[in-house]
């Protein structure tokens, strides 16, 4: 989440010069760096936050909805806020900030399984 905070703005404004080979620089730094290093040791946290009888329904739905409602939404809250601002992609770059304060928050708040301890954070 910190990477993904931290490149937000410098993203954006490589998406602004509208240049075909920056706009895939920029792809090509958030892709594999930002949401790889967030997306790849989603499934195993995710997975030892429920019991084993409920692992795959707790997972699937958390995830899944979670994902339906503030994913599936992000393109219309980012366009709303971008076309408030006057076409300035800064009040994106906030939201996108504190979407990362807030799963950082909720990383750090989970129960750690690693020696069968339920602890308050990881």
């Amino acid at each position: 989440m910190v990477c993904t905070a931290a490149y937000a703005y410098p993203f954006f404004r490589l998406l602004e010069t509208r240049s075909v080979p920056v706009v895939l620089l920029a792809l090509v730094i958030a892709v594999p760096l930002c949401k790889d290093m967030a997306f790849g040791p989603q499934a195993a946290l995710l997975a030892e936050q429920f019991d084993a009888r409920v692992r795959f329904s707790g997972v699937s739905v958390g995830r899944e909805l979670g994902g339906a409602v503030f994913g599936g939404t992000a393109p219309f809250v980012g366009t709303a806020l971008v076309a408030a601002a006057g076409g300035s992609a800064t009040p994106v770059v906030l939201y996108v900030a504190a979407a990362c304060v807030v799963t950082a928050v909720a990383v750090l708040s989970g129960r750690e399984t690693a020696r069968g301890e339920i602890t308050g954070g990881i």
